[in-house]
């Protein structure tokens, strides 16, 4: 896994941030992932509608994928999936 992809229910906000670890890979994935969630957003989906959206999709070369039987997870606010991506790899 290189990174988290994130949607807000409150701010309808979405993106993808890279994990700890993962060097130049986990940040160039996070233009194929704004391209994507602005593709769905332009579609008119909600942001949370937008990330379920690319789940089971194929994978980009850069950006990678979200597997089909990827299970999701609430979190408090949007320092805690920086906090997730911080424990890096090895963590």
């Amino acid at each position: 896994m290189i990174g988290y992809l994130w949607a807000s229910e409150t701010t309808d906000a979405a993106g993808f941030y890279p994990r700890k670890g993962m060097g130049a890979v986990g940040w160039d994935a996070r233009g194929p992932w704004a391209k994507r969630l602005k593709e769905t957003r332009d579609a008119g989906f909600s942001a949370c509608e937008a990330v379920r959206y690319w789940v089971g999709e194929p994978e980009d070369p850069k950006g990678g994928g979200v597997a089909a039987d990827a299970e999701g997870r609430v979190l408090p606010d949007s320092e805690a999936v920086y906090r997730l991506g911080r424990q890096g790899v090895d963590e």
